[in-house]
């Protein structure tokens, strides 16, 4: 009894984990972290490798280059689609996972800046500054209604004593591991019902056809 009960503890603190991302972008370039619980590993920019041994330079230059197609060769058919009917329950599957994925995600930082520079073009940058308000609301309001937000910081500015335009982004989103082994498992059967079923079905048309 005392083994289950230590069985289910560590599960149930294993489901608790946070598995996230952090993104930022700024005057340096694009960094991306992927998050296990307190662990943070930098995934871009890329460590510097190792500088590979000779032996390894040696073999990529005794491979033989490629050679040209001849002209006369024929391309390769595009591959014939499957029928639509078959294809929509998948599609309606993955719309509803995506409406599941973002009722668990949970976003604890979202930032944006978008500064425009208006010493060349004043009139257009204020045009972009408007244009900038107008895309950040129609794509902030659907965000907001479907994902957990916590801090949320977005705007825009207009300087005119500058000619470039400058972006600062960073944002987090974290899912519980619980939650990704959850949906895993319920999308994953439901895919495999429905391609059981397709299969089913074609094989029906398939015998139909023949008789």
């Amino acid at each position: 009894m005392k083994a289950l009960l230590i069985v289910l503890a560590v599960l149930v603190l294993l489901a608790l984990i946070p598995l996230g991302a952090h993104v930022r972008y700024d005057s340096e370039g694009a960094f991306v972290w992927l998050t296990v619980g307190p662990i943070r590993i930098r995934l871009l920019p890329k460590k510097p490798k190792k500088a590979k041994k000779d032996k390894k330079e040696k073999k990529k230059k005794e491979k033989k280059p490629k050679e040209p197609e001849e002209p006369g060769e024929k391309k390769e058919k595009q591959p014939l689609g499957g029928l639509i009917r078959d294809f929509m329950p998948f599609v309606r599957l993955g719309i509803d996972l995506l409406g599941c994925f973002f009722r668990k995600l949970r976003i604890p930082i979202l930032t944006l800046h978008v500064g425009f520079g208006g010493a060349d073009d004043p009139a257009g940058a204020a045009v972009n500054y408007g244009r900038a308000w107008s895309a950040i609301g129609a794509i902030m309001q659907p965000v907001r209604a479907r994902a957990r937000i916590g801090k949320e910081n977005v705007s825009c500015s207009c300087d005119f004593t500058r000619g470039d335009m400058r972006v600062f982004a960073e944002t987090k989103a974290v899912f519980l591991l619980g939650d990704l082994v959850a949906m895993a498992v319920r999308y994953g059967l439901r895919a495999l019902r429905l391609y059981l079923r397709m299969k089913k079905q074609r094989k029906i048309s398939q015998e139909k056809a023949v008789q």
